[in-house]
């Protein structure tokens, strides 16, 4: 299983790609595997986006390797503090060119701070910032468009915070559907100077 946000799409035609590392060239350690089944959560609210998480349901098993590995999750009851550190990575757009927003070449990551919920909400002022959503970035470092969060200003460049899904508050809706080599889950306690 993988994750995927906001999506309500019919898995043909979707292929899935482990252990690869730039977007150009040769990826020797890549595999690849189509979609069988898109699992949404059935509290997931088109208007509110909350409840933004589905799970991937591979068409085959992936073989772990030194190059394909499983994430650790977190857990039930994790907390993430305003002001720690969290990593998000991913293939989102970098820059902006003309009217196009112009994809990384090798996968990206950065490192930003958590905020605190109400801070959000009130940066949001027309959304609400549930206890499902957890809101992080900072200017100049954010997903843009095409990465894996749930919403966020595209147009200013992490000027706003990105908001993702609390992975946390889906740890049971998670392992009820996954039956076989199931994911780790990590219980995550941070403070004002710790990185998850």
């Amino acid at each position: 299983m993988c994750l995927l946000s906001h999506c309500s799409y019919n898995p043909s035609g979707f292929i899935v790609y482990l252990g690869r590392q730039s977007q150009e060239g040769s990826n020797p350690n890549k595999v690849s595997r189509t979609i069988s089944q898109i699992i949404m959560h059935p509290g997931y609210n088109s208007d509110t986006l909350d409840n933004d998480i589905v799970l991937l349901r591979l068409s085959s098993p992936v073989d772990f390797n030194d190059y394909i590995r499983p994430v650790c999750l977190a857990a039930s009851g994790s907390t993430f503090s305003p002001g720690a550190n969290v990593w998000f990575t991913g293939w989102g757009n970098i820059e902006e060119g003309g009217l196009e927003f112009l994809p990384p070449v090798v996968w990206q990551e950065a490192e930003i701070p958590v905020l605190e919920q109400s801070t959000c909400g009130n940066i949001y002022y027309c959304t609400e910032i549930t206890d499902n959503m957890l809101c992080a970035g900072q200017e100049g470092k954010g997903t843009r468009e095409g990465g894996v969060v749930s919403f966020g200003d595209v147009s200013s460049y992490a000027l706003y915070p990105d908001v993702y899904a609390r992975v946390s508050r889906y740890q049971s809706w998670i392992t009820s559907h996954i039956t076989t080599d199931t994911p780790g889950f990590i219980t995550v306690t941070t403070g004002n100077d710790q990185t998850t």
